[in-house]
């Protein structure tokens, strides 16, 4: 086998091919050019990563700062409600039946009953009708001077007592408040973003369906 490739084994074949493979400069090999492709290849790795790392850092770049430009150009609207147009037509709806000042302790029926009162929306049937549940005169007087925090049982009794108003009662309270939103059969969906917002709500679904 003398003067044949293998004649110093098959393990032979790998280094000659690879002697082969850089042997292209007149016999004087050039290694250098192929580690240099390497040291390209890295620099070229590092250069793009920093335009995909700042672009994906971008993302939530100051977050928790500022949550978007929407919110930051709204005051923060956006944040509760994307469907700006027809959310305020639904605070138009509302009326006076909500007061954004205590827009913190929305949905307590305390909260509610002290609206009514501020109109003089508290009409004989929703008297009568707290005066049914388990509120003495005393905790109604209470409830309506605002004079401390109401107990879950007081809340839970004005509740009970919105639940009776409904038909012809709901109608003198809702004229009074100057309240047109649709769909309120009771008093106690006044505590109820989805009955009293409505439109904008159903809006907001329908984008996220």
């Amino acid at each position: 086998y003398e003067g044949e490739i293998t004649s110093w084994g098959y393990i032979r074949l790998l280094a000659l091919q690879g002697w082969n493979e850089f042997d292209y400069n007149n016999g004087q090999s050039q290694y250098r050019d192929f580690l240099s492709s390497f040291m390209m290849a890295s620099s070229f790795t590092d250069y793009s990563n920093q335009a995909i790392m700042a672009v994906q850092n971008s993302k939530t770049f100051l977050d928790g700062t500022y949550s978007n430009m929407n919110d930051l150009m709204s005051a923060d609207i956006l944040g509760v409600n994307l469907a700006t147009p027809v959310f305020g037509l639904d605070l138009i709806d509302l009326g006076k039946a909500i007061d954004l000042r205590g827009i913190d302790t929305f949905g307590l029926p305390s909260k509610l009953l002290l609206t009514l009162q501020k109109y003089n929306a508290i009409t004989a049937s929703l008297s009568l009708a707290l005066q049914s549940t388990d509120l003495t005169t005393d905790e109604i007087s209470f409830l309506l001077g605002n004079t401390g925090t109401p107990t879950p049982s007081q809340e839970y009794s004005v509740y009970q007592a919105f639940t009776i108003i409904g038909s012809l009662d709901l109608a003198d309270i809702l004229v009074t408040l100057n309240c047109k939103t649709r769909g309120l059969t009771t008093k106690k969906y006044w505590q109820n973003w989805c009955k009293n917002l409505w439109q904008s709500q159903f809006l907001i679904y329908l984008q996220y369906c």
